[in-house]
């Protein structure tokens, strides 16, 4: 209450009686509705340069340009209520005249933008406390996000991402109207589809056996290096009713086991569909005995020889105690 009336006589004095509230803001450092107003249109415009040059003129003309930082920052929280409330609400110290030009600048300005001046505005409130001049950060704001495209940093692209997502999809959703005698005649029945229009490519053998080391077995490859290994020890020998069958030399018995194993089938299967387009069975073989797609598990011996064939390993032994 001292304050205020030490204030009221200062204004008195001040003004030899005649106090408005352009002479009160002036005298207590507060900045005008209006300066804030238009800082916040320049946003909207992405009118960088006037929006530097404005700050410029208020500096001139004494203002405190910290004040302005943090008065800026509670215009912006308004805008923020009003954006997700939906309207100005009663709480907020303002008269009827700025309530209406609040609920036009935050339909006019995105909200990821007053979030991401939020958020810039707040470096400089810190660089304050710590005795910093304000004028550098507060430009840096203005620039940021006036120009979002100069800024690379990770929260100016994240921001840019908002600004697209928050855009209308207006683009193509407008249909012309039909006239009524369209509307009223019936639709044609859609043809029905030729038998062969959804039908797979037919392969032979020839292009299975072309495509097996440059194509099949490099799409496994993508998958596993390991199945893919082994892979390269089969042959295609017979296509038949969409079954596929691979010979395994003699001495390869192991990869063709190793293969059999459910997961490994199912990979290679993927990459027969990928390369061929059909959906082939498979049929394993070594040295002329037909073999099921999965086998009994592998022994212990039998598993260390494969990591050693096909990583070209070294088997350890530990030193005896």
């Amino acid at each position: 209450f001292r304050d205020a009336i030490s204030t009221l006589d200062q204004l008195a004095a001040a003004t030899n009686g005649a106090i408005d509230a352009q002479t009160v803001l002036q005298l207590v450092g507060a900045v005008e509705e209006e300066s804030l107003l238009r800082v916040c249109d320049m946003v909207v415009d992405r009118d960088t340069a006037g929006a530097l040059v404005f700050i410029e003129e208020l500096a001139e003309q004494g203002q405190d340009l910290g004040r302005l930082v943090t008065d800026l920052l509670e215009h912006l929280r308004h805008l923020l209520l009003v954006q997700h409330v939906g309207h100005v609400p009663e709480s907020l110290p303002v008269t009827e005249e700025t309530k209406e030009l609040l609920r036009q600048q935050a339909n006019q300005l995105p909200e990821p933008t007053v979030l991401r001046l939020i958020d810039l505005l707040a470096v400089a409130v810190e660089d304050m406390r710590q005795g910093g001049d304000p004028r550098l950060p507060l430009e840096l704001a203005i620039v940021k996000v006036t120009r979002p495209h100069a800024d690379l940093s990770r929260e100016s692209l994240a921001h840019r991402v908002e600004l697209l997502e928050s855009r209308p999809q207006t683009l193509g959703m407008h249909t012309p109207k039909e006239p009524e005698s369209a509307r009223a005649e019936p639709a044609e029945p859609p043809s029905p589809a030729s038998p062969d229009e959804h039908e797979p490519p037919e392969i032979d053998l020839e292009q299975v056996a072309d495509a097996w080391q440059r194509g099949i077995v490099e799409a496994v490859r993508e998958r596993s290096i390991p199945v893919a290994s082994l892979l390269e020890e089969a042959t295609p020998t017979e296509l038949a009713n969409d079954t596929l069958t691979l010979e395994f030399p003699a001495g390869a018995d192991f990869h063709r086991r190793q293969v059999g194993e459910p997961t490994n089938i199912g990979l290679l299967r993927d990459a027969l569909y990928e390369v061929t387009g059909r959906k082939l069975a498979v049929v394993l073989e070594t040295g002329g005995e037909v073999a099921a797609e999965a086998d009994e598990p592998l022994a212990e011996e039998d598993f260390v020889s494969l990591l050693k064939e096909t990583f070209d390993a070294d088997e350890i032994k530990e030193p005896p105690e």
